[in-house]
């Protein structure tokens, strides 16, 4: 679905989607590339507690994508109050 999104506002899909974890959660990640390779795109999606959590990472090289796909080594997942408003 993402994927379809994203081809419809003109992107390339550069991979299939591929498993990743984190925070002991089941992540996808998705690579895609802007027209001319003006920048470059990546989604990293799971379902959480019944909501759709999808990180966007943008940028102009792939290396930077790479940097910032690395930054999510760091997630965790806290407790939640259920009571909260």
């Amino acid at each position: 679905m993402v994927a379809a999104s994203a081809m419809r506002n003109g992107l390339s899909v550069l991979s299939d989607p591929e498993q990743k974890i984190f925070a002991d959660k089941s992540f996808f990640r998705q690579d895609y590339q802007a027209p001319k390779g003006t920048f470059f795109q990546t989604h990293v999606c799971t379902v959480y507690k019944g909501y759709a959590l999808d990180f966007v990472f943008s940028a102009t090289e792939r290396g930077d994508i790479e940097k910032l796909f690395n930054s999510l080594n760091t997630l965790q997942f806290g407790a939640t109050d259920n009571n909260a408003p």
